[in-house]
C-alpha cells in the first residue's frame, strides 16, 4: 500500500507503480485535480523513496526467510519415501527370509526394493511414540553420514522402518571382534569417528531442526561396503521445540548405560553436549579396542594413563604401532575433554570435527614423510614426524 494524498506533489507518476497496481499487487492513493488529472504527476522523489522501501521490503523478507529456512520442511525429502502395508514388507524381506540382527524391541531383516538391497528393522514390541518420532526425525534429516529412510510400514499392530542396507554391520562388531574382521588401522578407524563426527554435527547444527541423537554408541554407527560410518536409530532422538532453545527438559532419563551423559543424569535438560559426551566415549572405545561398560571403565584407564605421560599405553594393540604418537595423543585429548563431567567443558561437535580433521591431516602427512612406508605403516617416532613431540598431559 502507498498512499501519497495531501502532499501536493506533482510530475508524471512512475509507470512502474501503475504497472503494479494495473496487476493488483499496489494499492496506490494519489490526489488527481487540474493539470494532475490530464498528466497524473507525482514528483520524481516518490520514485527513490518507493525504490528504498520495496529495497528494505526484499531484505526483511531474505532475513525473514533464512531464519525459518530450518524450520520448513524439504519436499524433495519427504516425498521420497515409500508407506508400505505388511504384505509389503512380506514380500520384500521374502517373508523375513535373512535376519541382520536384533535388539531389545526389534529385528532387523535383509529385503529388496527393486535392485537395491534394504534393511527392514520390525519391531517387536511397538512403541508408537518413539516409531513416529524415528519416521519424523528421518523424514527430515539428509546426509551423507545419517542412515537414510527408503520407507516405513505402519499397518495396525505392524510397525517397521526400511532403511538402506549397510553392508558392513556396524561398529562395535568390529571393535569386539564378533563375527567381523578387525579394523586395525588407525587411519580406518579415525575417518569412520570423523564420519560419525559429521552426521552429529548436521544434527545439531544444520537440520531444520536442531536434533539431539540421545544413544550414540559403537552399535548405532553402520558401515557402508566401503566402510563409510553412518549414525542409525534415531527412535530416543529429540528435537528442539523451538528455535533458539537451549536446552530440553525430560521427566526420564534415556540412552545407553556407559554412554548417558552425567551432567543429564543430574539435571534432566538434554543439550548438544550430551552427545558429545556419548561421542567422547565411543572415540576412546576406538582408540583403545575397549567397549565401555556402565561404570565407564574405559574413561578411567585412559584418564589415569594420559595424566601420568603414558598414552601410547592406551592404544589398541591391533594397531601394531602403525599410527603417528601426535595423532593419537591429540585424539585422546580431545576424547577427554569430550567425556567432561559439566557440559560447558565439552567442545561443540563443530570443534570435534575440525580437531579429527587435524589428527587426520597429521597421520596423511607422516605417512608420505615416511619414504619406506609401504602405504600402511605410520610412525610411531615422534624424531620422525613434521609434527612437535606430544608434550605431557601435565606440563
Amino acid at each position: 500500500m502507498l498512499n501519497l494524498k495531501g502532499n501536493k506533489f506533482t510530475g508524471p507518476i512512475p509507470a512502474q507503480l501503475l504497472e503494479n497496481q494495473k496487476k493488483g499487487i499496489l494499492s496506490l492513493s494519489y490526489d488527481v485535480s487540474g493539470d494532475e488529472k490530464k498528466n497524473n504527476k507525482v514528483p520524481a522523489v516518490v520514485v527513490s523513496v518507493v525504490v528504498s522501501v520495496l529495497f528494505l521490503a526484499v531484505i526483511y523478507i531474505g532475513i525473514w526467510i533464512r531464519r525459518r529456512r530450518r524450520k520448513l520442511p524439504d519436499p524433495a525429502v519427504e516425498q521420497s519415501h515409500t508407506q508400505y502395508t505388511y504384505a509389503e514388507v512380506q514380500n520384500i524381506t521374502e517373508n523375513f527370509k535373512k535376519p541382520l540382527g536384533s535388539g531389545g524391541f526389534s529385528e532387523v531383516f535383509l529385503g529388496n526394493v527393486g535392485n537395491s538391497k534394504v534393511a527392514v528393522k520390525m519391531l517387536s514390541s511397538p512403541d508408537q511414540k518413539a516409531f513416529e518420532n524415528e519416521v519424523k526425525i528421518l523424514m527430515s534429516i539428509n546426509h551423507k553420514n545419517l542412515t537414510s529412510l527408503v520407507g516405513y510400514c505402519n499397518d495396525g499392530e505392524h510397525k517397521g522402518i526400511v532403511y538402506e542396507y549397510m553392508a558392513n554391520g556396524s561398529l562395535d562388531q568390529y571393535l569386539s571382534g564378533k563375527n567381523r574382521p578387525d579394523i586395525s588401522s588407525w587411519v580406518k578407524r579415525l575417518r569412520i569417528a570423523l564420519d560419525a563426527a559429521q552426521g552429529l554435527q548436521y544434527l545439531h547444527d544444520e537440520s531444520q531442526k536442531a536434533i539431539i541423537h540421545r544413544d550414540v554408541k559403537p552399535s548405532n554407527i553402520l558401515l557402508n561396503k566401503q566402510l563409510q560410518a553412518k549414525l542409525a536409530d534415531f527412535g530416543l532422538s529429540k528435537a528442539y521445540p523451538a528455535e533458539g532453545g537451549t536446552h530440553i527438559s525430560t521427566v526420564n532419563i534415556a540412552g545407553t548405560p556407559g554412554y548417558i551423559d552425567p551432567d543429564y543424569e543430574d539435571t534432566k535438560r538434554l543439550t548438544e553436549k550430551s552427545d558429545v559426551f556419548s561421542f567422547g566415549v565411543v572415540l576412546l572405545e576406538m582408540i583403545t579396542g575397549r567397549l565401555e561398560d556402565r561404570n565407564h571403565t574405559v574413561i578411567q584407564f585412559v584418564t589415569v594413563n594420559f595424566k601420568n605421560g603414558n598414552f601410547i599405553q592406551v592404544v589398541d594393540e591391533r594397531f601394531k604401532n602403525k599410527f603417528d604418537a601426535n595423532s593419537v595423543w591429540e585424539a585422546i585429548r580431545l576424547a577427554l575433554t569430550c567425556v567432561s563431567q559439566t557440559s560447558s567443558s565439552r567442545p561443540t561437535m563443530i570443534m570435534v570435527v575440525n580437531k579429527l580433521k587435524d589428527c587426520l591431516a597429521i597421520e596423511t602427512y607422516s605417512h608420505y614423510a615416511d619414504p619406506d612406508d609401504s602405504g600402511d605403516k605410520l610412525t610411531t617416532d615422534p624424531e620422525k614426524s613434521l609434527f612437535p613431540k606430544p608434550r605431557r598431559a601435565n606440563a
